[in-house]
């Protein structure tokens, strides 16, 4: 009995990781149909509609692999090359995606949110790090926070956490850090 329920659990272990990466593909082809409708508008209106969700120049040149300038001269008019065209159409797309299919009410806000209480590690780093595919599993409820974390760097726990800080919700209602007793 053991054996056949051992090997039920081996077959299940496999499924989902088979099921696992077809949500993957088929969310990337999502994204990319997506970035093709979205890569048609204007730089400076996918940057509005970033802008629109509340989200820093900062995060965005994170997100896109730019400069803060380079945003700027995007947001003039300027030119922007075809290759970083597409990175902020990818960026505006797993942003819709997420606010529009995973009901993540202000986007911005929840990009900036650790994944995990005192966990140095944020959906902005996993989309910067070309790791969209597990922000929208954390999103969708599809991936438990230590696996996603596991998938992005597996020593994330000696990376990312310093066990001197935690986090803590303070009077004014905002996420603060201070140093543990």
């Amino acid at each position: 009995m053991s054996q056949h329920v051992g090997t039920i659990r081996q077959q299940v272990r496999h499924l989902d990781g088979d099921t696992r990466e077809l949500h993957r593909r088929a969310w990337e082809d999502d994204l990319s149909q997506s970035c093709q409708l979205l890569g048609r508008q204007r730089p400076a209106d996918l940057l509005g509609r970033l802008n629109d969700w509340g989200f820093a120049w900062r995060d965005v040149a994170r997100l896109t692999g730019v400069s803060v300038p380079a945003l700027q001269k995007w947001r003039r008019g300027e030119n922007i090359t075809g290759e970083n065209r597409l990175k902020l159409a990818y960026v505006v797309a797993v942003v819709e995606k997420i606010e529009q299919e995973m009901l993540v009410n202000d986007p911005a806000s929840w990009f900036e949110m650790p994944v995990a209480r005192g966990v140095a590690v944020s959906p902005i780093d996993l989309v910067a790090s070309g790791k969209a595919h597990l922000v929208l599993d954390l999103a969708s409820n599809h991936s438990a926070v230590d696996e996603a974390l596991d998938a992005f760097d597996p020593d994330w726990r000696e990376r990312y956490i310093d066990p001197a800080f935690e986090t803590f919700v303070a009077n004014d209602g905002m996420v603060s850090i201070r140093p543990k007793d």
